[in-house]
């Protein structure tokens, strides 16, 4: 029943006073609040339901002439926390614990974002080294609630190549949203050796990336990131097993009449290639797999030999390989014999490892032939070297007495960059060359890549 004052009905009243809007600064616990001003429909998440930041690896870099880069890994270890801006101050110090240098920043973190802090180009004082670095995050810090969303900024494809003065790291960039485009990113990427230490890490910024673009951008180094890793490689065999990483290369060779020019006994330069790749074979762990692909006209079919880790297989294969009779089977497919290994490698390579081609050939691609383009059989085979690139195989080359011209077309179309293209004058040489190749197959292994992407946030 309904009560009336003065002409007016209570329960108005009433109504009114108890639907009013909840406040997140009455200090009281109201609402779906789980404490008072926090939780439930609050910005603020309560006290006790969020993590600190984490600060990983803080590390000064030298860069050469008196200059130093920072970083150092921050993790917001919280799913549904993120703050729009917190403060820090970096300090470095020398080797008696002095304080060299010190600077204060700010900066943002997502809920749940792994990303990096990056002072770059520091001054410090000739003569003064630094021995140790701090990041200090300022507390406390002004958590809100809820998941922000992610860029959907991918990487692909990164290769990372050196000189004695500098290291250049190339990574591809794609944004995979249909419809959200991106400006002023930042993009930072950290180099690591194979034991999880950082030997480098740099920045670069991007104006914008549309939806479904891609770009690439670079990252360099005014030092050589491989110097400062020097001997690794000789010392992976005394390396932990779960920290290598395991390599499967597929041995592309070529078997036409070519590779046989004296018709001597035993077969040169055919049996010099043979010795030298059993020299590579030596340098395989227990990790790492090989196999083989010989060709002429075609490429063996089935292939010589599949992916194995069996050194006694892999070398009888290589054994096996003999010069192609009739004489009309002496030509040379380098393109398909590109393609039987790359269908290895993809069928069978282990999903974490390196993958690898190394082509022996010496001669110019004269098969598959095609009745109207003269080129075909060189097209054809760079066509079958860019599949590799795509599916991230890397290809090196070795032409052995080849001419200037097929030298230009080996390095420039068949391998993954010309400097892995290397040339042979005489079937001497080339076990140093097969050498040279796992050296260098190991140094991929050597480093791996982080790379980390941001955006402002209103």
């Amino acid at each position: 029943m309904a009560l009336f004052l003065a002409g007016y009905p209570v329960f108005l009243i009433l109504n009114s006073t108890f639907n009013k809007p909840a406040t997140c600064f009455d200090n009281k616990k109201n609402q779906d609040e789980r404490g008072i001003d926090c939780g439930g429909g609050c910005a603020r998440p309560c006290v006790g339901e969020t993590k600190d930041l984490t600060v990983l690896s803080p590390k000064v870099f030298d860069v050469g002439n008196g200059s130093y880069d920072f970083s150092a890994t921050v993790t917001n270890p919280n799913p549904k926390a993120y703050l729009k801006k917190f403060d820090y101050t970096i300090n470095i110090y020398d080797k008696s614990g002095t304080k060299i240098f010190t600077k204060e920043g700010s900066d943002h973190a997502l809920a749940g974002e792994r990303f990096i802090v990056f002072e770059p180009n520091i001054r410090i004082s000739k003569g003064i080294v630094p021995e140790r670095s701090e990041l200090i995050i300022h507390t406390p810090l002004e958590w809100l609630q809820g998941s922000v969303e992610t860029t959907t900024i991918v990487t692909g494809k990164k290769e990372l190549m050196h000189t004695e003065n500098n290291s250049r790291l190339n990574v591809e960039l794609q944004n995979s949203s249909a419809i959200g485009s991106y400006e002023n990113i930042y993009v930072y990427a950290v180099v690591s050796d194979i034991n999880g230490n950082p030997v480098g890490v740099s920045r670069t910024f991007l104006e914008n990336l549309k939806a479904g673009e891609d770009k690439s951008v670079f990252f360099t180094w005014p030092v050589s990131l491989k110097e400062q890793t020097a001997g690794l490689c000789d010392n992976r065999a005394n390396l932990k097993k779960e920290l290598l990483i395991p390599s499967d290369v597929m041995f592309v060779f070529d078997r036409s009449g070519s590779m046989d020019n004296n018709r001597s006994k035993p077969p040169q330069p055919l049996t010099d290639a043979k010795n030298a790749a059993k020299e590579y074979v030596k340098t395989m762990l227990s990790v790492d797999r090989a196999g083989l692909v010989s060709f002429s006209n075609e490429a063996s079919n089935p292939i010589d030999q599949g992916l194995t880790g069996d050194i006694e297989k892999l070398n009888s294969a290589i054994d096996a390989i003999t010069i192609s009779l009739p004489k009309n089977e002496q030509n040379t497919n380098l393109g398909d014999g590109i393609k039987k290994a790359i269908e290895e490698l993809t069928a069978n390579g282990l999903k974490k490892s390196k993958k690898a081609i190394i082509v022996l050939t010496d001669g110019e691609a004269t098969r598959p032939l095609d009745p109207i383009r003269k080129n075909y059989p060189e097209e054809y085979a760079a066509l079958q070297a860019s599949d590799a690139q795509k599916k991230d195989i890397l290809l090196y080359t070795i032409g052995l007495s080849v001419n200037k011209q097929n030298q230009i077309f080996l390095a420039n179309d068949i391998s993954t960059t010309p400097e892995k293209f290397y040339e042979a004058e005489s079937s001497a040489g080339l076990a140093k060359i097969y050498s040279a190749i796992s050296q260098a197959v190991c140094e991929e292994d050597i480093f791996t890549y982080e790379i980390f992407v941001r955006v402002p946030q209103e």
